[in-house]
């Protein structure tokens, strides 16, 4: 009986080892705006800020090496600051990519979008993906 707990407690620390390994980074994103309220059809600019907060380094000190952001309601007008990383956009995305902020490390973006014409008010929900070397994925959303 003794044997069986210890086994069985062996397995319990291999798992919960293993879940640190295949851990995703900690990405801290924020999105603000100058312009605070931001009205139909207009040109506002965006600042865009992505932090690798690898809570977990070491072991998992992976570098997050792609980036996008999805929304509705703008047209992405212009993308600043982007250098080194290219990117490429839609109506209603950006992504960011071929370059890789490390653990500790935090890259700023702006970019200008022009909001579509509405009936009424309306709320947009704002969502980032970051994606690290190993393909662990943070989400964050912004309404």
């Amino acid at each position: 009986m003794y044997m069986k707990r210890v086994g069985y407690l062996l397995i319990l620390i291999f798992l919960v080892s293993i879940l640190n390994v295949l851990a995703a980074h900690d990405a801290r994103v924020t999105l603000s705006s100058p312009v605070n309220p931001r009205y139909e059809t207009t040109n506002v600019l965006y600042n865009f800020g992505v932090e690798n907060r690898d809570i977990n380094s070491p072991p998992v000190n992976d570098p997050i090496n792609s980036i996008d952001i999805l929304t509705n309601g703008v047209v992405y007008l212009n993308i600043f600051n982007s250098s080194p990383w290219l990117y490429t956009n839609t109506s209603s995305s950006i992504r960011w990519g071929n370059f890789a902020i490390s653990a500790g490390g935090s890259q700023p973006f702006t970019f200008n979008s022009f909001l579509n014409k509405v009936d009424k008010d309306e709320s947009y929900t704002w969502t980032v993906t970051t994606t690290d070397s190993n393909g662990g994925t943070n989400v964050t959303t912004f309404t």
